[in-house]
């Protein structure tokens, strides 16, 4: 899905962890999209 104004993905979607506990290493990290974290 794109933003109808610049053309650029809205930036979200859906992350799926075969194990639980990756989660909780991923989240100790800072990410950043874009420039957006």
């Amino acid at each position: 899905m794109k933003d109808k104004t610049t053309g650029r993905p809205r930036g979200f979607g859906f992350v799926v962890f075969a194990e639980p506990s990756v989660l909780d290493r991923v989240l100790q990290d800072t990410h950043t999209i874009d420039g957006r974290t």
